[in-house]
């Protein structure tokens, strides 16, 4: 065989295994199993900026005030989500 065709088919099978896990990983989604491509509940970038915030706030104490604001707006919203009343103390 040529390497080419080699290649080629071997592409073909990377592509076939990759749809194939597609398909797979979205059927347990749909049943409640895993978060494969939806965001969620509160979706998944929030958490992640929010993670860095932390991380440079122990290094720059001046962006401590932020992450406390996003802490508070994160909060307040969990709670207007829920139904209870905000009591920002």
């Amino acid at each position: 065989m040529d390497g080419a065709v080699i290649l080629g088919l071997a592409l073909l099978g990377l592509f076939v295994v990759g749809y194939g896990w597609h398909r797979l990983a979205t059927w347990m989604e749909r049943r409640g199993w895993i978060y494969y491509r939806s965001k969620g509940k509160g979706g998944g970038s929030g958490a992640g900026a929010m993670a860095a915030m932390e991380i440079f706030s122990m290094l720059e104490p001046d962006i401590e005030h932020t992450v406390e604001e996003l802490r508070s707006e994160a909060a307040r919203r969990e709670q207007e989500e829920s139904g209870e009343g905000f009591d920002p103390v």
